[in-house]
């Protein structure tokens, strides 16, 4: 698989576009049969680890005929009775024999076009170091009592002690916990290999585990902040400016006053350049209304024109993010990454949003 220009090509240039659905577990209507089975789930949600290949088939070809599909996306999160989960990390190494049965699974899905989008951890509350059972069941039941001996320090913490629970909030900061998924990262990645074609596209975390909080935001403008949050951690570390392109309702979060200050700036076609917008008649800024228009305190009539005298220039808003903003955004980012300098510098400027950071703006 190929990724040119932010898409997916085949190996023989032709286009591959991704549609599908979480692949871990699926409806038994999927496959028309009652299958009395219960799981972490739901009723009726089979786990694709439980059922037989001939399921499997019956799935893919479900998803392939019926909803056009050519992906599915997956993080195994098999259970025991409904108190472990099991998962791909199981204390700073990889279960083996759970890679090795998704091989299988995308195997029978390649037959049906179907390729795979892989998230290597689900999220803290489930895993390995968060969830005593899960330790227990998927985790320390898996190694022997040579291996243990001979696990690294970081490991041994965790699978000789199974009641040292490592809490939600400090799971991506704890340095054991880091080590130890650093340590499976480094093992997966080159058996990630054999799925050869099968895989088109790996993800860390299925999710982060921990509560977001937005003082005084609701509905629609918390999911809009979360898209702006997303984009800050994903910037975090960057050396150069990072830019994103804003979806169409996002962009309704921007003119809450509250939250970002609006900057009105004309841009010059044959300049090819922002200024701050001015009246040609007395020199000065022109000023902002309340509802986003512009004039001059001399009472001229509105002209656009830069200083060069060219009238070719369209008014274009830049927002800032206000102080409140910033705050929510950093006590965010300080839940999950404790150590990180928080330096951000953010600026939405027509339909995209760039990031910089203090040291290098």
């Amino acid at each position: 698989m190929i990724l040119k220009n932010g898409y997916f090509y085949n190996p023989d240039g032709t286009r591959y576009i991704p549609l599908g659905q979480f692949g871990g577990y699926f409806c038994a209507d999927y496959i028309d049969e009652d299958v009395k089975t219960d799981s972490h789930n739901g009723n009726q949600m089979l786990e694709f680890q439980r059922m037989p290949r001939g399921i499997w088939r019956r799935f893919f070809k479900y998803l392939s005929e019926e909803t056009g599909a050519t992906a599915i996306r997956l993080f195994p999160r098999g259970d025991s009775n409904g108190a472990a989960w099991e998962g791909l990390d199981i204390g700073g190494r990889v279960n083996l024999d759970l890679l090795e049965k998704m091989k299988w699974y995308m195997r029978d899905a390649r037959d049906f076009g179907i390729k795979l989008q892989l998230c290597l951890f689900t999220e803290p509350e489930c895993s390995f170091y968060c969830q005593k059972y899960t330790r227990l069941y998927w985790g320390r039941r898996m190694w022997t009592d040579e291996e243990v001996r001979n696990a690294s320090p970081e490991q041994k913490r965790f699978l000789e002690n199974t009641d040292d629970i490592v809490s939600y909030e400090d799971f991506f900061s704890d340095p054991d916990v880091r080590k130890c998924c650093h340590r499976f990262i480094d093992e997966i990645l080159p058996l990630l290999r054999e799925f050869g074609e099968d895989l088109f596209a790996v993800e860390i975390f299925n999710e982060m585990g921990l509560e977001i909080k937005w003082s005084y935001l609701k509905g629609d403008e918390k999911q809009h902040a979360e898209w702006c949050l997303t984009k800050a951690i994903a910037s975090l570390g960057a050396k150069e400016e990072t830019i994103y392109p804003i979806p169409i309702d996002v962009k309704n979060i921007l003119y809450n006053e509250d939250l970002f200050t609006v900057i009105p700036r004309i841009y010059c076609e044959q300049c090819e350049g922002y200024e701050l917008p001015r009246c040609p008649n007395c020199g000065l800024a022109l000023k902002l209304t309340a509802d986003g228009k512009l004039y001059c305190s001399c009472g001229a009539p509105l002209q656009l024109q830069c200083s060069e005298g060219h009238r070719h220039c369209e008014i274009e808003n830049w927002f800032i993010p206000t102080s409140r903003m910033y705050n929510m955004i950093n006590q965010n980012i300080k839940k999950i990454y404790k150590q990180e300098s928080l330096d951000l510098i953010m600026c939405i400027i027509g339909d995209t949003l760039h990031i910089s950071h203090i040291s290098e703006a």
